[in-house]
């Protein structure tokens, strides 16, 4: 793997988790109304906690691909507000060397969000 794509990758991955936990903590807040509707049924504080722990397959299908979407879209901005597109493009590398890792990745949470889902 060429260093470019494993620099793209990692600053894709930083960029993708902290939008992942805000989209989860955002969608967990809009769904407390469903948690605290079974915490009244008197259950026991394990069982609160592994109610909202399963929450989370539920979340994660919508908030995947809006997480992807911000993410290369931050990355980008990031990238050409530090003037790094600007120099990587003058240097000769094509837009198709660039946008691959992200293609990739996309590819592969793509699939991880259709095998959650199904």
């Amino acid at each position: 793997m060429p260093i470019l794509w494993r620099y793209f990758l990692r600053n894709y991955l930083q960029i993708f988790v902290l939008a992942i936990v805000s989209f989860i903590a955002v969608l967990f807040v809009m769904r407390i109304k469903e948690i605290a509707e079974f915490a009244t049924l008197a259950p026991s504080a394990v069982s609160v906690f592994l109610f909202s722990l399963y929450q989370i397959p539920h979340i994660l299908p919508e908030a995947l691909p809006i997480s992807c979407m911000i993410s290369s879209f931050l990355l980008f901005q990031k990238m050409c507000h530090s003037h790094e597109m600007t120099s990587l493009r003058a240097c000769g590398v094509g837009l198709k060397t660039l946008l691959f890792p992200l293609l990739f990745m996309g590819t592969v949470l793509s699939f991880f969000n259709f095998a959650l889902a199904a």
